[in-house]
């Protein structure tokens, strides 16, 4: 997740550094794996004005041209498709250093000499690919050192490692919350205007209804008419470009733009491609097929959430549009939506398509229900500033069953239990308060952004984050105290376990898993019990006995020149399966002893064990544990 210093201060003001912020952050959980100038260091490229383009004499592809610096003229050798006269351009002169390293010389290319280079944004380092030279739209002097004007508006970006858990962070808004917890200033999100057209509404443009509420609770859509389409402003376009955003036109780079900004997707649908004016969401037919924006027909997997008209298909509910309802530079009427779809249907669908956008990313993590009206008025003003249109009144809103924030059970004093602090209860209420939860009590509102938070040590973390991990106390060892006594079972184990190492016996854990063949030799009286997906061969029965496991540790040390072993395991086995029923698990217990009596010394000659050496221990055992009426047989 891309997001820049700059961005994040439309949000919230704060003092701290680029690197102290970064620093901050990392400390909050939120890992910053990148950070980096948005515009590198470069020297000797200055802006640059082209006054005549010529065809080359000797190459179709390639074009001379004079460039103006305010002071002189030169003639550059050109190959992008895009070079025309009167533009501004920057041009590198000779001596200059690119970003990569690269170094302008004079050269002579097919007989004529080019004196500099028309630079694209990718040879300067500003955007991976580029399609030919960068044309500037500012009002730059001729001369001027294009580096020096690109630093006056410089910024930093950060790349920052989001885990599945927290979608409320896929957002500039959502990390600039944290921020606001973090150092304790206000948030606050921009204001903006609704100015709707009072004459017409939405509702009388268009229907929508959902005829699979499972897979999407709510859908909202508004109507914005008399649009026009064309490149989005510069400040739009630079914001997209810093966080990986190719900008398209005006009305996909807001969708694009609201989605980074809050972090919930929206669609752009030209309204004269929508029959019926009618939307649909229902769930996918057997063996449908659609054509996505990229051009792509697909096979539609089942129970996928599709965006419909009165007639056809018209999007991938969540995941993708369809290229037969795309906004072109034709489309005056936009329909915008924006939805809430079921996270587990379209992680499965996104999955079976092998379809991964920004949109899936974040609805298969959980966005916010609640956070549909804020997303799609933010889009919609910003629709009928930059795209000239008239927004209709109201907004077609479905949201039969409201998801309700959650409340957790949560008691304070708990947290120190658990964080080994000793913070005071104004302390923590107000860390749950900085990220916006609401504590009444032993009671805690959690609101729908933030689908993390389902358990009172949910809770208890977000206090230690905040508080910063490394403000906590640090202990070599714990004291942990069981708050419930083990089961009878599980102490005599333990105790058995005790006297076992207590006669020198050495406990070993071996694979409850084994081959068949094996499997039948200590099986005698029925067939072994299988498995029914094995994960190999050697794993494919369950052990009626210990023994084949430790004949095969014994082996497995003998091999090595590990002779003198005296091995104990204690563990389940597994008999007396019927139908439908569990097999009989009842734990035993084995003991192996081979190799000599004692360790090899000069004073004494090695005895190798036998029969009483066994007898011995068992019956040292079997006193160990009261059982002293025991006759061998």
């Amino acid at each position: 997740m891309k997001v820049t210093y700059n961005w994040l201060k439309d949000y919230i003001q704060f003092d701290e550094t680029p690197q102290e912020l970064a620093d901050k952050l990392t400390e909050a959980g939120f890992e910053v794996e990148e950070m980096y100038p948005l515009y590198p260091d470069f020297s000797g490229v200055i802006v640059g004005k082209v006054e005549s383009v010529k065809k080359h004499p000797d190459a179709d592809k390639l074009s001379v041209c004079i460039v103006n610096d305010g002071q002189e003229r030169y003639q550059v050798i050109c190959g992008a498709p895009n070079v025309a006269e009167g533009q501004t351009i920057p041009f590198a002169k000779i001596g200059a250093e690119l970003p990569n390293g690269f170094k302008i010389k004079k050269v002579k290319i097919r007989g004529v000499e080019s004196f500099g280079m028309i630079c694209s944004r990718e040879e300067l380092g500003l955007e991976d690919k580029s399609d030919g030279i960068w044309v500037i739209k500012r009002d730059y002097r001729p001369g001027s050192d294009l580096n020096q004007l690109l630093q006056e508006e410089q910024d930093i970006v950060y790349d920052f490692f989001i885990t599945p858990n927290r979608p409320d962070c896929l957002s500039v808004y959502g990390i600039a919350r944290e921020v606001a917890a973090i150092t304790g200033n206000r948030l606050r999100f921009p204001e903006f205007n609704m100015a709707e057209d009072r004459s017409q509404k939405a509702a009388d443009m268009v229907s929508v209804s959902i005829e699979d509420l499972e897979g999407c609770p709510r859908y909202a859509a508004r109507v914005i008419r008399g649009v026009t389409v064309c490149p989005s402003p510069e400040w739009m376009q630079k914001r997209l470009k810093a966080v990986g955003i190719r900008p398209i036109n005006n009305i996909v780079d807001i969708t694009n733009y609201v989605l980074m900004e809050v972090g919930h997707p929206l669609h752009a649908f030209d309204l004269k491609e929508i029959k019926g004016n009618e939307i649909r969401v229902r769930a996918s037919r057997i063996n449908e097929k659609f054509t996505t924006l990229d051009g792509k027909e697909r096979e539609i997997p089942e129970k996928t959430v599709m965006i419909c008209d009165k007639e056809r298909a018209v999007a991938i509910g969540g995941i993708m549009g369809g290229q037969n309802s795309e906004v072109s530079d034709s489309t005056t009427d936009i329909l915008l939506e924006c939805a809430y779809f079921n996270p587990r249907r379209i992680a499965v669908s996104a999955k079976k398509l092998g379809l991964s956008s920004e949109a899936s990313q974040r609805f298969e993590r959980g966005v916010d229900p609640n956070g549909v009206l804020r997303a799609i008025d933010r889009a919609a003003s910003l629709i009928g500033d930059l795209g000239s249109g008239k927004i209709l009144s109201g907004v077609v809103d479905v949201y039969s069953e409201p998801i309700k924030p959650a409340v957790v059970s949560f008691r304070p004093e708990r947290v120190n239990k658990v964080l080994g602090a000793s913070l005071n209860k104004e302390t923590i209420v107000q860390k749950l308060q900085s990220i916006q939860l609401d504590v009444n009590g032993n009671q805690v509102t959690v609101p729908t952004f933030r689908v993390d938070l389902k358990n009172e040590i949910d809770l208890i973390e977000e206090v230690a984050r905040l508080v910063n991990f490394s403000n906590l106390p640090s202990k070599k060892t714990t004291v942990v105290r069981y708050e419930f006594e083990q089961a009878q079972g599980e102490v005599l184990l333990q105790f058995l376990r005790r006297q076992m190492l207590d006669i020198g016996l050495q406990e070993i854990l071996t694979n409850s898993m084994l081959n068949k063949e094996d499997a039948v030799l200590f099986e005698q009286n029925t067939e072994p019990i299988h498995i029914l997906n094995p994960i190999s061969d050697d794993m494919s029965a369950v052990r009626p006995s210990l023994l084949p496991g430790m004949l095969k540790s014994v082996a497995y040390n003998i091999n090595r020149n590990q002779f003198n072993l005296h091995f104990f395991e204690i563990g389940r086995v597994f008999t007396d399966y019927r139908p439908n029923e569990l097999p009989h698990q009842p734990y035993h217990l084995a003991a192996m002893i081979t190799g000599n009596r004692y360790p090899e010394h000069w004073s004494q000659k090695s005895v190798a064990v036998d029969f009483y050496d066994i007898k011995g221990l068992l019956e040292t055992f079997l006193d160990k544990i009261f059982l002293d009426n025991i006759e061998f047989i």
